[in-house]
């Protein structure tokens, strides 16, 4: 089966930023108050060079893409709705203020982040708020670590 000269090639699939999600739901709601909602879609998966089903899912998914760009601010390079919270949401919520409010004056490593994280748990623990076995392994403090744009700097020297 061939393609007719005439068709428009197929965009190539890419998956945006939640900052490039954000931008195209800002263009939905501004050609929406504007009531030129209309052919909106197809226009802006045009501009994005994205499918008008992409958009659509986008749009969809509105709530979630507001909620991420709450925490992770503009300018990030997330790509995912998920993964927000890790497994544990109260001792990543706990482990991230702590670091905020640290990371200014001292170095933490990775290690210090650990034990941490360690007791921060058994305090949710004592007071049954946490059930579940933690272990704070190298996976999930690179992924806390990724949640929350911590990177990990040396000094030399």
């Amino acid at each position: 089966m061939t393609r007719s000269a005439n068709a428009t090639p197929t965009p190539k699939r890419r998956c945006q930023t939640i900052t490039e999600k954000f931008e195209i739901l800002q263009q939905i709601d501004s050609a929406e108050r504007m009531h030129e909602s209309r052919g909106c879609q197809e226009k802006i998966a045009a501009q994005w060079q994205i499918s008008p089903s992409t958009v659509t899912i986008i749009k969809k998914d509105k709530e979630k893409i507001y909620q991420v760009m709450e925490v992770v601010g503009e300018g990030s390079n997330r790509k995912h709705l998920n993964r927000l919270n890790g497994a544990f949401p109260k001792v990543d919520e706990r482990l991230a203020l702590w670091h905020a409010h640290h990371c200014d004056t001292m170095q933490i490593s990775h290690l210090c982040l650990r034990i941490k994280a360690m007791d921060f748990h058994q305090d949710l623990r004592e007071l049954g708020e946490e059930r579940s076995e933690f272990h704070a392994s190298n996976g999930w403090l690179q992924n806390f670590c990724q949640r929350h744009g911590i990177k990990s700097i040396r000094d030399h020297g």
